[in-house]
């Protein structure tokens, strides 16, 4: 598959990878989109952050940047110290996951260049925010890729 400069199928990658990983770093839900109610926790959400391009040479070529976040949450605070370790722990893991392939590849297993040319997650950030009324622990992972695309040309 060539590289893609789609928010969608970037996104959707993303959320498939965490669905498919959703058990082993036993998150309750994946969301695609952040959400104002949690119902359960710990759950993770995966939204759309900014796209850039960049001429890169030839005449349509450009360098695209894609940013994701990936919201973690935790649980309602209760004791600090270990919503803080728990917290951190996830968030390491879900590091883990999204690092695991640095080209995004649809099919691993037919050597295809995958959606991007590289990928990583750029900061983890912990903190606290409020939903459904709950003060709740939340990490926000800014996952950034860069990929290359052709845009269409008209001679006419």
């Amino acid at each position: 598959m060539a590289n893609t400069d789609n928010v969608d199928v970037f996104n959707q990658y993303l959320f498939d990878k965490l669905v498919d990983h959703q058990a082993d770093l036993g998150m309750q839900d994946t969301w695609y989109g952040d959400q104002e109610k949690i119902p359960r926790t710990p759950c993770v959400a995966v939204e759309a952050g900014p796209k850039n391009r960049e001429l890169n040479g030839s005449p349509r070529r450009f360098m695209v940047t894609l940013e994701s976040y990936i919201m973690i949450y935790h649980d309602k605070i209760q004791d600090t110290q270990e919503n803080a370790r728990q917290a951190q722990k996830r968030a390491e893991a879900v590091e883990a996951v999204l690092h695991a392939d640095a080209q995004m590849r649809t099919d691993p297993g037919d050597g295809n260049s995958g959606l991007v040319i590289h990928s990583f997650v750029m900061s983890n950030e912990p903190g606290y925010v409020t939903r459904g009324g709950n003060l709740m622990s939340v990490s926000r992972l800014t996952f950034r890729a860069t990929s290359q695309v052709m845009l269409p040309y008209s001679a006419t």
